[in-house]
């Protein structure tokens, strides 16, 4: 895939604690499609927070779930533009996991659409009608046995993966400060 990957902080608690989740994000190419992407994000309910990363091909996203579903804020935003946002999932000691078999588990999440192993944990996508919620994910995998990691955020908001000394995606996998600079120009250093 075109895209490098980013790792996601999960949050755990209620349906309306706000969630941070990162998408890989196919389909960018320049500043003008990063600004489409942040803009389409921001202007769907229950979004607080959008950074779009050209370089790591990664969105990076405050979510209120009590007011859409993630399910809904991939739909909503596919609507307005063309890139394509897939969930990313990090999973605890996810070289050792099964990985067959936390596939397996989430494709059984009615409205999940696909579900594939990357070497970062697990790669979600769902039915445009769905609903699903992303604490209904973890969920599902913690009833199977998975953890879904908690990553830093950095003082910009934006994931850390602590494994990669700092670095917040396989791109940047010699390590780098984990900053992002502000607004659109959320590019990996």
């Amino acid at each position: 895939m075109a895209f490098a990957l980013c790792l996601a902080k999960t949050s755990e608690g209620s349906k309306s604690s706000p969630v941070n989740l990162t998408f890989a994000a196919e389909g960018l190419h320049c500043e003008g499609c990063v600004d489409s992407l942040t803009k389409a994000l921001k202007s769907v309910k229950g979004v607080q927070k959008a950074e779009v990363s050209l370089k790591g091909k990664c969105a990076f996203v405050t979510l209120d779930e009590s007011k859409t579903p993630v399910s809904t804020l991939v739909a909503q935003t596919h609507k307005q533009v063309s890139y394509r946002l897939t969930l990313l999932l990090p999973i605890s000691n996810w070289d050792k996991a099964d990985r067959e078999k936390a596939v397996q588990v989430l494709k059984r999440v009615k409205g999940v659409a696909n579900v594939k192993a990357d070497k970062s944990g697990l790669l979600v996508s769902f039915d445009p009608k769905a609903t699903v919620r992303y604490s209904e994910l973890v969920g599902t995998l913690t009833k199977n046995g998975f953890k879904v990691l908690n990553s830093p955020v950095n003082s910009n908001g934006l994931t850390q993966n602590g494994s990669n000394q700092g670095s917040c995606c396989s791109e940047c996998e010699s390590g780098h400060s984990g900053s992002h600079s502000g607004s659109q120009k959320s590019e990996c250093r």
